[in-house]
């Protein structure tokens, strides 16, 4: 969404939804707007790609709410309600990021997390908050094995180690 925004697609729906929302709620600080016009562009262009793609969306949280628990919460659950059937709600993979999609994933409601930066992270991810993930991938030795939708899949993989730091 970020790159439609920077090349004004949605400027007009911007300047819309957010007089609409002063007029239904005045007390709305600037950081309140910014998350209500944002998941509302977010809504947009998820449903958007559901219709035309006939496919699952992650609908991204705000970073903003990176270390908010409960924001997280309340707009992942928000964003679940509109689409129960097709949205993943991708969390921010912070310490909060991980209570907030413990807590999504306890509700049923399907979760994945932003980039992760080392295996210890990603690890520590699927451990918590019992992700959402589209295919498993598991290293064991030198071969990985891939289970997904296609099938399982297992390859030789080159033997090399680095620390993980």
């Amino acid at each position: 969404v970020n790159k439609e925004v920077q090349k004004g697609i949605f400027d007009s729906v911007i300047r819309e939804a957010g007089a609409r929302l002063r007029a239904v709620s005045s007390e709305l600080n600037g950081q309140q707007l910014v998350y209500e016009v944002g998941f509302i562009l977010n809504c947009r262009q998820a449903l958007r790609l559901v219709e035309a793609m006939d496919a699952t969306v992650s609908v991204e949280l705000h970073p903003g709410m990176a270390h908010d628990i409960e924001a997280s919460e309340r707009y992942g659950r928000r964003y679940y309600a509109v689409c129960p059937e097709r949205f993943i709600i991708k969390v921010p993979l912070t310490p909060d990021g991980f209570l907030a999609a413990r807590r999504l994933s306890d509700a049923g409601i399907p979760v994945n997390f932003t980039l992760g930066f080392s295996a210890r992270q990603n690890v520590l991810a699927a451990c918590l908050a019992r992700p959402f993930v589209p295919a498993k991938v598991a290293c064991t030795g030198p071969r990985i094995t891939v289970n997904s939708s296609a099938g399982r899949v297992s390859r030789p993989l080159p033997v090399t180690t680095t620390p993980d730091r």
